[in-house]
């Protein structure tokens, strides 16, 4: 349990952490984005970034590959293992089944780009 400790309450059942929408007032919490990790979104499917959990080198990884917060990407192919193969502006990147653990997104809704 050591490595999913943070993840997981002492019953076993995932904890839920609350991400905030970026576009309410500062005054208010604003209102809570409905997020998943990466490894659990459906091939085809185009999502947005919302949050990348903890891990200096994870951050400097995706950086590294133009990947940050508010972009949108699209899953091309899910590995039984946990890895993900993802596009963004024509570009396919390779993650593994940690990283794509630790990478939250949201569904776009609708099927333009504007909506994403």
């Amino acid at each position: 349990m050591g490595r999913f400790k943070s993840f997981f309450t002492k019953t076993g059942q995932p904890t839920e952490k609350t991400t905030y929408c970026p576009n309410c007032p500062p005054s208010q919490r604003g209102c809570p984005l409905a997020g998943f990790p990466l490894s659990l979104a459906s091939e085809g499917e185009k999502v947005r970034i919302i949050m990348i959990r903890k891990g200096k080198m994870l951050h400097e990884r995706l950086g590294s590959m133009g990947l940050k917060v508010d972009d949108a990407i699209t899953v091309i192919k899910k590995q039984p293992g946990g890895g993900t193969i993802i596009e963004k502006s024509g570009n396919r990147y390779a993650l593994g089944g940690g990283m794509s653990l630790k990478i939250n997104v949201m569904r776009c809704e609708g099927n333009g780009t504007d909506a994403c």
